[in-house]
C-alpha cells in the first residue's frame, strides 16, 4: 500500500493502534549507545558515560536559561527514526521518549542528559512526531502531530492536547488529555505568548491570558491551515483569533 494519512475517529486517538512496545514506558526505543563525557579537569580518565536519545527527526524541542549558572535546559520529545534496510516512505518508528538535556555554555560541555520516566498509559497514545511543544512552569503541553502504524501502513493524524507533568525526580509522569479546539493537524507551530488580550466575549471586556499556547497553521491530510488559536490556561479552553483587520 502507499502512503496514507488518516484521520482517527474523534475523540479517540488512534486508541486502537498499538505500536508493539513503543510507548514511553517498558522500552528501550528511542535510546543511542551512550556517548562519553570529556575527560574532567586534571583527571586523566574519561567521564562515566551519559544516556543520551537516538538520532532522530520530527521531534519537539523547548528550553529554559539559566543565565546565573551558564546553563541550558532543553528538553526534547518524540520525533521519528527511519527503520533499518527500508526504503518506503512510511516506515518510520513513531518514538513517546522526553529527554532533559543539560549544557554547560560557557565549556560547550554536555553536562547532563537524562530520560523524562513516564507513567505507562494505555488509553493514550504518546508517541508522536511532527507535533508541537510548549513548557509552562512544570508541565509540558503536546498538541498534534503524527503516528505511523507499520502494521497497518497508516499514518494517523493525532488529534489530541496533552500535559505531561515535568517531574526531574519522583515517580514517572502521567499525561492528562485536555480539551480541543482547532482541527487535527501536524507540522504546525506552537509558541508561548507571555500575555494575550482576550475580547472574545465581545464589547469591551478584557481579560488578559498569562503564558498562553498559541497555535498557528499546519497541514490535515490534504488542508493546508492559516488559523490561530490561543489557549487560556485559566478556563481550559481554546479561543479561535480574528485574522481580519
Amino acid at each position: 500500500m502507499g502512503r496514507q494519512l488518516t484521520e482517527p475517529e474523534p475523540p479517540v486517538v488512534a486508541a486502537a493502534v498499538n505500536d508493539g512496545g513503543a510507548r514511553a514506558s517498558g522500552s528501550d526505543e528511542g535510546v543511542s549507545p551512550p556517548p562519553t563525557t570529556p575527560a574532567e579537569s586534571g583527571s586523566g580518565e574519561p567521564a562515566p558515560p551519559l544516556n543520551f536519545p537516538a538520532a532522530r527527526c520530527g521531534h519537539s524541542a523547548v528550553g529554559s536559561v539559566d543565565a546565573a549558572a551558564g546553563r541550558v535546559r532543553m528538553l526534547i520529545f518524540g520525533g521519528r527514526e527511519p527503520l533499518p534496510f527500508s526504503a518506503r516512505d512510511d516506515s518510520w518508528r513513531t518514538l513517546a521518549d522526553g529527554w532533559f538535556l543539560e549544557l554547560d555554555v560557557a565549556a560547550q560541555l554536555l553536562v547532563d542528559a537524562s530520560r523524562l520516566e513516564m507513567a505507562d498509559q494505555p488509553q493514550l497514545l504518546l508517541n508522536r512526531s511532527d507535533h508541537a511543544a510548549v513548557a509552562v512552569d512544570n508541565d509540558l503541553y503536546l498538541f498534534g502531530g503524527l503516528y505511523t502504524d507499520r502494521d497497518e501502513d497508516t499514518i494517523y493524524i493525532m488529534k489530541d492536547f496533552l500535559r505531561v507533568p515535568l517531574e526531574y525526580e519522583g515517580p514517572p509522569a502521567v499525561a492528562e488529555r485536555l480539551d480541543w479546539g482547532p482541527a487535527w493537524r501536524f507540522d504546525h507551530t506552537m509558541v508561548l505568548a507571555p500575555r494575550v488580550r482576550d475580547r472574545s466575549g465581545g464589547g469591551e471586556v478584557e481579560r488578559l491570558l498569562v503564558d498562553a499556547p498559541v497555535v498557528f497553521g499546519g497541514g490535515g491530510g490534504m488542508d493546508i491551515f492559516s488559523d490561530i488559536w490561543v489557549f487560556d490556561m485559566a478556563a481550559k479552553e481554546w479561543i479561535e483569533v480574528s485574522t481580519r483587520a
